[in-house]
């Protein structure tokens, strides 16, 4: 297994926290990681390691879906003016 990727939402068990991947280490050897229910939290570093281990047993999953991300269609309109 290859890891998440920036800006996947990471789920623990059925209703626990959702993490959002912020930065992937180049080497990936860990990554930011930010919960998006908590609105004072902070960025936490997660390994990498811990990461790919909690996916393979099913500790944790990665959501298809992606209710915080506006849908393209509201964000472009046919007068849209990129600069």
């Amino acid at each position: 297994m290859n890891g998440p990727v920036v800006n996947q939402l990471l789920q623990a068990a059925d209703d626990g926290p959702i993490e959002r991947v912020l930065w992937v280490h180049p080497e990936r050897g860990g990554g930011y990681v930010i919960d998006v229910r908590d609105a004072s939290a902070f960025p936490v570093f997660r390994p990498m390691k811990e990461i790919t281990e909690l996916l393979e047993q099913g500790a944790i999953r990665i959501l298809k879906d992606d209710p915080w991300l506006a849908p393209l269609s509201d964000l472009i309109t046919s007068d849209f003016q990129p600069f």
